[in-house]
């Protein structure tokens, strides 16, 4: 069983280790209990997500329109693969991009990793 970098072995079924503060499952959910609670005192807007597991996707009314798997990249994708091969130093005649959400990049990992050129 793995450790984090503090010695806490790595829970059983968990991708993390347990420590003194959150010890178990009863513990997890009293934090939740108190998060969810300022929530609901305080306000949506008075809450910061540091996780980087963002899920909220605020938008006015009129931003609706482009919120479109079709609709954004017919009117945006050049521009973007433009920006993009000039921040990463890529050539148009030899490179292209993708746009990947979480889910998208977990799925194509794998596939990237475990599929070679020219299998079909």
């Amino acid at each position: 069983m793995a450790a984090d970098r503090f010695g806490n072995p790595h829970a059983p079924n968990l991708p993390y280790a347990r420590g003194k503060i959150l010890a178990g499952t009863e513990d997890d959910f009293a934090k939740l209990e108190v998060a969810l609670s300022w929530i609901r005192r305080r306000g949506p807007r008075s809450i910061h997500i540091f996780t980087g597991l963002e899920h909220s996707l605020p938008m006015a009314a009129e931003e609706l329109d482009f919120a479109d798997d079709e609709i954004s990249p017919a009117l945006y994708f050049e521009r973007l693969k433009e920006l993009a091969l000039g921040h990463l130093g890529g050539s148009e005649e030899l490179h292209d991009i993708a746009l990947l959400n979480r889910l998208t990049g977990a799925t194509m990992a794998p596939h990237l990793t475990l599929v070679s050129r020219g299998t079909s």
